[in-house]
């Protein structure tokens, strides 16, 4: 038993069936109507207008450059003496003497340099993430 294709098989539309009511009876038969299938609206966004520089003109890159990280510290190292350390087992009591000045813990020397620990013998500085270790 074959079946022909729907594509094949005319179709009738749906008419609008409608009743008629009698003078005596109420209505009681609904309307079905036929409806027009509603075009799909699509929406949407505006590209962006994108002009291109005239020919031979050199395009900017799309990301701008960032220049390199001096390699030198910002804070002379060099030149900082420890003069006098003051240690205790007692953190806040911990105190040095660098290049005339009195620091703690947690001190900024210069232009980035930060006191990290102050040790029986020495001082850790940290610059940039890089430790330093500066010794009387």
């Amino acid at each position: 038993m074959s079946r022909a294709p729907l594509a094949d098989t005319p179709r009738a539309p749906i008419a609008a069936i409608e009743s008629v009511p009698s003078s005596d009876a109420p209505r009681t038969t609904p309307r079905v109507a036929t409806t027009k299938p509603r075009a799909l609206v699509e929406t949407r966004r505006p590209l962006p207008l994108v002009v291109s520089p005239p020919m031979g003109t050199p395009v900017p890159p799309l990301i701008a450059s960032v220049p390199p990280a001096s390699i030198a510290p910002r804070t002379d190292v060099a030149k900082l003496r420890v003069e006098v350390i003051v240690y205790s087992d007692q953190r806040p009591l911990r105190w040095a003497y660098i290049s005339g000045r009195r620091y703690v813990e947690g001190d900024a020397i210069g232009d980035g340099a930060r006191v990290e620990e102050i040790q029986s013998n020495s001082i850790i500085l940290v610059e940039d993430g890089r430790r330093i270790t500066l010794r009387p």
